[in-house]
């Protein structure tokens, strides 16, 4: 059975863990402290960040489903971009379509890049004049 941790129940990656996160033995003598190299703030900020990464395929294609909505609506606001279509998988954002130059693909790059929560951009554009 496992041993009483104050910090029991931790998330590990959305799931919950029941075994004790960090035992440093010593201290207080009971065998159980956590005051070790590692202060409590510390390990609770870790926790805390593994628990805000997707866990599942279902949440991160969930996530992905999110950005390429938030791209697609901003791109949907300027003509130029009439014909671009934005796709995002496993964090990657693909621009496919067609625009009039240069500039507009550009643009549309920069757009991308503002809402890809710092995932990679591949451009898949025809740059021809309509």
């Amino acid at each position: 059975s496992p041993l009483p941790s104050p910090l029991y129940g931790i998330c590990n990656f959305g799931v919950i863990d029941p075994a004790p996160a960090i035992i440093v033995e010593g201290g207080t003598g009971t065998g159980w402290d956590m005051t070790g190299r590692i202060g409590l703030p510390a390990l609770l900020l870790l926790a805390m960040a593994a628990c805000s990464a997707p866990a599942t395929a279902g949440a991160r294609a969930g996530a992905d489903q999110e950005v390429a909505r938030s791209i697609n609506w901003e791109l949907r606001k300027d003509p130029r971009f009439a014909e671009v279509v934005a796709y995002c998988v496993d964090g990657v954002v693909r621009l496919q379509g067609r625009v009039a130059d240069t500039a507009a693909a550009q643009d549309a790059l920069r757009l991308a890049r503002a809402r890809a929560r710092g995932g990679q951009v591949q451009l898949q554009l025809d740059v021809r004049p309509r």
